[in-house]
């Protein structure tokens, strides 16, 4: 058989029918593939499209960006005062009162002119110049021995009681603990500086962690103290109560502080629950709870005092963000309402008994600001804790004589212990926090009622260690009372 093969006349040789048709078939292929692709990429193309549409609507509605708000330790600057500082010109002055008695007087005399040299006779005037200072403490060592007897009656070994200023068991006498825990809980001074300071000032060595265990023994030697503040805050008309964070071997706990006019009592637990405060204050508790919105008191079933200075300050932390006219309205509505009540209970003649008529209209005022039909949410938000709360915006106005319309009493007994958490971060164990707590709340009753808090601490501890019974606390507050 003879084939015939075609040849172009630059040699190359010419493709058969069969290559051709294979040729084809992969050409055929590619198209598919490439026409798949390319359908691929259009729909991809017009997502991308849509998404960029979106966006620019999007950056169109937003408002032109605003610097991060700045830490809360940065604070505005203050208005300059134009007015000079100090007392007017030709006002009498006023400087620290002279002390009366020295302990010691010291006559400072010259007999020769200290500029020409020249001789002097007897002083013609006197000048005095009254100057107090401190005396460098020392430390003092005592070692009491305490003699064991044989008793026959008995067939034991007994030993004297301890002694006036003994701590049995303490190798830190009671006068350097109480000046510690005056330090820490009064003036947030951690217990490293307090060691530091008695070695400079006392010649005292001893370590930061053992004036906290001499601090935990103090607490628990002192601790129907607490039991009759419990008792007492127990027992009266009315309770500021507050609560705040704190951190016990890493992990979080809450500070509670329950206050009246002249007590205040600190307990450290790892719940923030309503519990808390029924356990503190009783089941049958018979006064009045001024607290915030916080949910868990909800679980009180006493008469409670919310706070208005907490939900006027909610409203303007909203009308910085919301510039709606629905909630503009509902703001300024609201704050009339509690201006009213302010102005009502100012009134010199005010009693509850005669205003019982205003005071129903500001109930009234309140519910019908509450059911009202709102679109906006922080309207729908407050509207809603009025519907809740709102019987219990005015109780101050039944007792305007113990209930205040605010709980700044609690925020301001949470102000040491912030102060102290910032800066011992809390504690390191559950008997160390109970002391804190227990310590805090001598040291800011003893504060709120003018007691002299070493003194006190110093009596404290005699008392309990010599067996006696009752508060001595009590002993001082009643009297005053």
């Amino acid at each position: 058989m003879i084939c015939f093969v075609l040849m172009h006349r630059d040699g190359t040789k010419t493709p058969t029918y069969e290559e051709l048709r294979q040729e084809k078939g992969i050409l055929e292929k590619e198209n598919e593939y490439l026409r798949r692709k390319n359908e691929e990429l259009l729909l991809i193309v017009e997502d991308l499209v849509r998404r960029v549409e979106y966006l620019e609507k999007k950056l169109s509605e937003r408002q032109p960006p605003t610097k991060p708000d700045p830490p809360s330790f940065v604070k505005p600057n203050g208005k300059k005062h134009h007015k000079k500082p100090g007392r007017p010109h030709g006002h009498e002055g006023c400087s620290r009162e002279k002390p009366t008695d020295a302990d010691e007087e010291i006559n400072l005399t010259i007999s020769h002119c200290p500029d020409c040299g020249g001789p002097l006779a007897a002083p013609c005037d006197v000048r005095e110049h009254v100057q107090e200072d401190i005396v460098p403490a020392k430390k003092k060592v005592t070692a009491y021995r305490r003699y064991r007897y044989w008793c026959p009656c008995c067939k034991k070994l007994v030993e004297a009681p301890p002694s006036e200023g003994e701590i049995p068991n303490a190798r830190i006498g009671p006068v350097a603990v109480a000046w510690s825990v005056m330090l820490k809980q009064s003036l947030g001074v951690p217990f490293g500086k307090t060691a530091r300071l008695l070695e400079d000032l006392c010649g005292l060595r001893v370590s930061p962690g053992a004036l906290a265990h001499a601090a935990q023994r103090v607490a628990s030697r002192i601790s129907p103290e607490i039991d009759y503040i419990r008792e007492a805050v127990r027992g009266s008309p009315a309770v500021n109560v507050d609560e705040t964070g704190w951190r016990v071997g890493g992990r979080n706990h809450w500070m509670w502080a329950f206050v009246t006019d002249r007590l205040m009592l600190y307990r450290i637990v790892p719940s923030r629950a309503g519990r808390i405060a029924v356990e503190e204050l009783g089941k049958d508790f018979g006064g009045v709870v001024v607290a915030d919105f916080f949910s868990a008191y909800n679980k009180l079933s006493c008469e409670q005092q919310k706070c208005t200075v907490h939900l006027l300050r909610e409203l303007r932390d909203c009308a910085k963000k919301n510039k709606t006219p629905e909630f503009v309205a509902f703001r300024k509505s609201l704050k009339r309402i509690i201006a009213d009540a302010m102005r009502l209970v100012a009134k010199k003649d005010f009693a509850p008994a005669l205003c019982e008529n205003s005071i129903l209209r500001l109930h009234d005022r309140t519910y019908s600001l509450a059911v009202a039909d709102y679109k906006n949410p922080d309207c729908r938000r407050l509207a809603k804790r009025l519907w809740q709360h709102g019987e219990n915006l005015f109780t101050f106005l039944l007792y305007p004589s113990v209930v205040t319309p605010d709980n700044n009493r609690a925020e301001r007994a949470i102000r040491p212990a912030v102060v102290l958490r910032k800066i011992s971060g809390g504690s390191r164990t559950a008997n160390g926090a109970n002391a804190s707590a227990d310590l805090l709340s001598l040291s800011q009753t003893c504060r709120l009622n003018g007691i002299n808090f070493v003194p006190f601490i110093l009596k404290a501890l005699r008392h309990h260690l010599c067996g006696y019974q009752g508060s001595v606390l009590c002993g001082i507050l009643v009297p005053q009372s």
